[in-house]
């Protein structure tokens, strides 16, 4: 129990700290600098910069597409690490490995605050300090999963893993609520105070974290098994090097359906990076409230995704079928998404409605991929190591994904918000598409079972 409370509160934090930016944008760059002037000056504006009071260099008319390169560059060497954080964290202390990423993640996300009261206005400055975040986040995710994998081997972990996944919802949702607290008067602090989060939290790490049952006396009980397979058993894990040592990245790459999975996360992470990263900045334009309401109104886009995390993870219990469950999640996201863009801006009460749907649907798959199944897809070879490379081989695929879609948000949304929404639609078809084999797999498999059990029922009478 102590091993999925102290990487929940890893993981939420590591997320708190990812919040900021998104909640900053819209006071970087607020797009209506006459609702700072008095009436009478908003009467005469022809001599007024009209982006006066935004924090240069998001003062211009391209500052939209400069943010969505400040979102993107982090993501993408957030993408292109993670594929080397499941090597190095699987031959890593983790107790060490978890807390010092901790503290160099909470550093950069000060360094980032601290250019607000040193009036640092470079652009340069921001994205390097992007690239370095997301270089330091990948070693969060996994870490955290082969702690928890090391501990909950063989079980059922769809429930639990979806319970345990809130960590990234409550992360978001106080990133939002801190930095919405400072964003209007000093959103420097917006950053500081995630990073100063992030170190204390480290310590707690070093002080807490046990990586494994092994580490305090348990003995392991996949060598004990290994006594009482069979020679085929044996020989395919010796081709895999799976008892002993770490698996390659290739031996991970063939395993049965971490491609599919790979390629489905691609899609849905675009999907909601896009949400996380411009969401408190659509809400911002749509129902005209400021840049704190707004933040805190995202905040229903993350509880609705926390219902549906721990949904899928049970449905996909229940059914054994992880597969058609995320098949049935991305079919209905298509009518919830288009659904919040259409009504979302009648009222605040249909936006945050229609928010909740819409993060519930979209969630549910991205949550259950990059927990249960990568687990379930480790698990296939006997291997206590397998599952951060496994975890990093689909987070990583997952992060272009979520590198690909704020940056191309940042794009579109020159030309409306309506084609953003359209993007993230096909982003979802696409996803829905690549489970399409493993979900009729699933289902000839299912059918096949309910077929002989009701055979055997049969001969019985």
């Amino acid at each position: 129990m102590l091993v999925l409370v102290v990487t929940f509160l890893v993981y939420c934090v590591a997320h708190l700290a990812r919040r900021p930016l998104s909640i900053v944008k819209s006071q970087l760059h607020p797009k209506n600098c006459s609702e700072h002037l008095s009436p009478d000056k908003q009467r005469d504006m022809s001599d007024v910069d009209i982006h006066w009071c935004d924090w240069a260099p998001f003062n211009t008319d391209n500052a939209d597409m400069d943010m969505g390169w400040m979102d993107t560059s982090f993501l993408i060497s957030y993408a292109v690490f993670m594929f080397m954080a499941g090597y190095v964290a699987e031959r890593s202390n983790l107790r060490a490995f978890l807390p010092i990423s901790l503290i160099l993640c909470g550093l950069f996300s000060i360094l980032a605050g601290i250019a607000y009261p040193l009036g640092i206005h470079s652009l340069y400055y921001f994205i390097i300090i992007q690239v370095f975040t997301g270089i330091v986040q990948t070693s969060a995710w996994p870490a955290v999963i082969a702690a928890v994998g090391n501990w909950f081997g063989h079980s059922k972990k769809g429930l639990l893993f979806g319970i345990w996944g809130f960590h990234t919802t409550l992360g978001n949702i106080l990133g939002a609520i801190i930095a919405g607290a400072f964003v209007e008067y000093n959103w420097g602090m917006s950053f500081i105070v995630p990073g100063l989060i992030a170190i204390v939290m480290a310590l707690v790490c070093f002080l807490f974290l046990i990586p494994s049952p092994q580490d305090i006396g348990f003995v392991d009980e996949t060598k004990e098994s290994d006594n009482t397979e069979t020679e085929s058993s044996d020989q395919i894990n010796e081709e895999l090097d799976s008892t002993e040592t770490a698996i390659s990245f290739l031996g991970a790459l063939t395993l049965p359906g971490v491609i599919e999975y790979s390629v489905c996360l691609f899609f849905s992470k675009l999907v909601t990076y896009t949400f996380m990263y411009w969401l408190p900045l659509y809400i911002n334009h749509s129902i005209k409230v400021s840049p704190s309401e707004s933040a805190y109104l995202s905040i229903s886009f993350d509880i609705g995704g926390t219902v549906g995390a721990i949904l899928a993870g049970y449905i996909a219990d229940v059914t054994n079928a992880s597969a058609i469950t995320c098949i049935v999640f991305l079919f209905l996201t298509i009518p919830s998404l288009l659904s919040y863009y259409y009504w979302g801006a009648l009222s605040m009460v249909s936006n945050e409605i229609l928010q909740f749907i819409a993060g519930l649907f979209v969630n549910g798959p991205y949550n259950l991929i990059t927990t249960a199944v990568s687990a379930d897809l480790a698990n296939k070879i006997q291997s206590k190591t397998a599952l951060a490379t496994v975890s990093a081989i689909i987070d990583g695929t997952g992060s272009i994904g979520a590198a690909v879609g704020p940056a191309m948000a940042g794009y579109v949304e020159g030309f409306g918000w309506g084609y953003v929404f359209y993007m993230v639609v096909g982003a979802n078809i696409f996803a829905l598409l690549s489970l399409l084999r493993l979900g009729f797999h699933e289902f000839k498999t299912i059918y096949s079972q309910r077929k002989t059990k009701r055979n055997n029922n049969i001969n019985k009478l």
